[in-house]
């Protein structure tokens, strides 16, 4: 499941990500079970890597262990498209990105995903 995240997220599908997020809280199986997903795009492992960590914490679990073994993005990558266009909200995501998307090249709002 958790490998169905990242491309909702690169693809600014809020709607599919909020429900697959749901899905994955409702299910009850623990974070750090996640299998490590499939390589080949080295993108959508990173933000599965930091979606996965930010969830962990929120959710007070301990995320999976390859999660420490992603690196960054070489080129910032915005979960919120219209922060490209906003340069107010460039900065707020920029400076007040959660720690887990942040420290891996990663930007969005303070609060991104915390209502799901």
């Amino acid at each position: 499941m958790i490998t169905l995240l990242s491309p909702a997220a690169v693809n600014h599908d809020w709607l599919a990500l909020r429900s697959l997020v749901q899905e994955l809280y409702r299910s009850g199986i623990p974070l750090s079970q996640q299998e490590k997903p499939d390589g080949s795009d080295y993108r959508l492992l990173v933000i599965q890597a930091a979606l996965l960590e930010l969830l962990a914490k929120r959710w007070q679990q301990v995320p999976p262990a390859w999660v420490a073994e992603v690196g960054s993005l070489e080129e910032p990558f915005f979960l919120v498209k219209s922060a490209l266009q906003m340069p107010n909200l460039r900065q707020l995501c920029e400076t007040q990105a959660p720690e887990s998307l942040k420290k891996r090249n990663i930007f969005a709002t303070p609060n991104f995903l915390e209502f799901v």
